[in-house]
């Protein structure tokens, strides 16, 4: 079968496609990846052939971002789905993407949500879609909302009519979720498809609690944001007999976080596998790909969302669901302190973690 997958290239975003697109090729199929031209060695690394289409333009990126210091988080959040998302990125990497669809003639088009170019020329062309979702159901309702918007101009061109469901007109929605901290898609087959992981057996032998701290890839990037926390986590994590593994993403400068703890090991990544088996608790963002990888291994969490919709939304789930405990970002040092010490002395927290892993 013609598979064309397509994503942004943000590591959240391109993670659940990932596995998925090397298992289709390793059953024969003939797959072919989608993205900007950034995501070309991560796609390289899963073996799948890789196709670029336009990126869009950094300095336009820059200017939305650059702005959201001054807005509320639901507006910041507006303005980057409806410009970055919609306007700039679809603008760049949508002739691209139907020279691709006419070239390829893909059977089925497996698909970020967040990356517009192939939903409209999927559209365009008749093709059926799969979602392959870095977001809860209850997350597409804004998605969808603000990126029709920056859309609009494109879809009325081409005279386009896209869909207006959560699931954005697919057949199908695979997502890593578990169903207990998910929706039921309305309208989409559900499949729930988590990619199978390498875990260690547990390792805690109680003594020192062990604490990992990963807030993604995207945060150390964001202008002043990893310093507006880091430096509360690191006086929280000190006070505290624990140890502490804090990665705060590759490329990122770490001098952020100000002085570090002795009992804090600060890295640029942390493998999952290697690490959780061995902590009693994860202090995270409410990421797509964080979240579901430390809640993978079993490990109750303290959630605090930062900037974008859907870790607020991801953040809440878990807490709904007994597994994390949800903190104001940014958070003081007093906070996190009080939230550690609450999520390491609840049984509970960790039993309910273990059974959604």
């Amino acid at each position: 079968m013609r598979l064309l997958f397509s994503s942004t290239s943000g590591a959240g975003h391109l993670g659940p496609l990932l596995p998925l697109a090397r298992e289709c090729v390793a059953r024969g199929h003939e797959v072919t990846f989608a993205s900007t031209e950034r995501a070309a060695a991560a796609v390289a690394k899963h073996g799948v052939p890789f196709r670029a289409f336009g990126d869009g333009d950094a300095a336009k990126r820059g200017a939305v971002f650059a702005t959201n210091a001054t807005r509320s988080v639901e507006a910041s959040n507006e303005r980057v789905v409806r410009e970055v998302f919609g306007r700039i990125n679809t603008g760049a990497a949508l002739p691209g993407m139907r020279a691709l669809v006419r070239e390829l003639q893909p059977e089925l088009i497996l698909r970020d949500p967040c990356e517009a170019a192939s939903w409209i020329a999927a559209t365009e062309a008749g093709i059926p879609t799969a979602l392959v979702s870095c977001l809860l159901e209850r997350s597409m309702a804004f998605l969808n909302e603000h990126l029709v918007a920056g859309l609009r101009p494109f879809a009325q061109k081409l005279g386009v009519a896209l869909a207006a469901d959560v699931h954005q007109g697919s057949e199908a929605v695979v997502i890593g979720a578990p169903a207990h901290l998910d929706g039921d898609w309305e309208g989409a087959r559900v499949l729930r498809a988590a990619p199978p992981h390498e875990a260690a057996p547990p390792a805690r032998d109680g003594s020192v609690p062990e604490v990992l701290v990963c807030l993604g890839t995207v945060t150390g990037f964001l202008p002043g944001l990893l310093g507006s926390i880091g430096p509360a986590i690191c006086e929280a994590l000190g006070e505290r007999p624990l140890r502490a593994v804090f990665a705060v993403g590759r490329g990122v400068d770490a001098r952020a976080l100000g002085p570090v703890p002795s009992n804090v090991e600060v890295v640029d990544f942390a493998p999952f596998a290697e690490v959780l088996p061995r902590c009693s608790l994860a202090l995270v963002h409410g990421g797509h790909g964080t979240t579901l990888g430390v809640l993978a291994h079993g490990v109750p969490m303290v959630l605090t969302p930062l900037f974008s919709y859907d870790q607020f939304d991801l953040s809440q789930a878990v807490v709904d669901a007994g597994a994390g405990l949800r903190l104001p970002g940014p958070p003081s040092a007093a906070q996190i302190g009080v939230a550690i010490d609450a999520a390491l002395a609840n049984g509970t927290l960790a039993e309910r973690a273990e059974a959604l892993g």
